[in-house]
């Protein structure tokens, strides 16, 4: 290859990275110049990639020595790592209860949503008895022996309009917001701690009143609560705003919809917002059960003071 082909190879690589930069400065300033619309909602739900996306184009941009480009694509690593850790507390240090407390409590909440066949529930089954959690919040459970097993498994539980709690803590109350489509409960432990736990099923055609309503019944709670969710919007979604203004903190990354495309591409729809005196220690994303929705494992921490 002559100097004027490798020079015309290298003008075209230059070209392509001007371009890339470009299109990824747009989409990661999508939620910040502009918020509103479905369309920059679903654009900005893909904002860990546009940060890998990023990361990937600034480390060729060095090697290819375009000083600009990587000027713009630290720009756009810092929207997207910014966004998403302020939405989050995933790069908070969380300690180890075990270390902290003389009695620590520990809880496991596990969230599934189902819209698969049958085969689902078996799965589903399975995936339950093997993690044994304290909690379960069932989204879209319509099977009626998956329901009645659940009930014997788990003394206390409340069934609402799709929208399933189990547990195998006493209930103090319980309840169901028709207005926002919510089902709730109050807990206290050992120690008399209370706490509640909100669950809450959004349909894709949310809007951002209903935000605003779940978020209001949660600050009518005095205790910390757990919200629990079929959001259908991401963390850093502007019809998220709502509850982080009302002092809730999630560490989802990983995403669970829909369940058959890569992990880079799955966005978080399902997860836990917590309010401060209860950690989330740990997030998990299950395996594929026959749902669009991975189901999510979250462990928890409730401050004994």
């Amino acid at each position: 290859m002559g100097y004027l082909d490798k020079k015309k190879k290298e003008q075209k690589k230059q070209l392509a990275l001007w371009i890339l930069t470009f299109i990824i400065l747009i989409i990661s300033l999508f939620g910040i110049i502009t918020t509103n619309g479905r369309f920059v909602d679903y654009v900005i739900s893909y904002r860990p990639l546009y940060l890998y996306i990023s990361i990937i184009l600034f480390i060729s941009s060095i090697y290819l020595l375009n000083l600009n480009t990587c000027l713009i694509l630290l720009l756009c690593i810092v929207i997207n790592f910014g966004q998403i850790a302020s939405k989050s507390n995933l790069f908070e240090e969380v300690y180890d209860p075990n270390e902290i407390w003389t009695e620590p409590i520990i809880k496991k909440i596990a969230l599934t949503k189902i819209n698969g066949n049958k085969t689902s529930y078996v799965k589903i089954n399975d995936y339950l008895r093997e993690n044994n959690p304290d909690y379960i919040v069932a989204l879209n459970a319509v099977d009626i022996d998956f329901i009645e097993n659940l009930k014997l498994n788990y003394g206390n539980f409340k069934v609402e309009n799709n929208i399933a709690l189990f547990s195998k803590d006493e209930f103090i109350e319980s309840g169901y917001n028709k207005e926002n489509n919510s089902v709730w409960a109050r807990f206290m432990t050992n120690n008399g701690v209370k706490y509640a736990i909100i669950v809450t099923n959004q349909e894709k055609n949310y809007n951002l009143n209903l935000s605003d309503q779940v978020a209001e019944m949660t600050n009518r709670f005095d205790e910390p609560v757990i919200l629990v969710g079929g959001f259908n919007i991401t963390p850093w979604s502007y019809k998220s705003l709502p509850y982080f203004e009302s002092s809730f903190k999630t560490n989802i990354l990983d995403g669970n919809y829909p369940s058959h495309l890569i992990n880079l591409l799955k966005k978080p729809m399902d997860y836990i917002y917590t309010h401060d005196g209860i950690d989330i220690i740990n997030q998990e994303i299950g395996e594929d059960n026959g749902s669009r929705y991975l189901p999510v494992l979250s462990t928890i921490s409730i401050r004994p003071i």
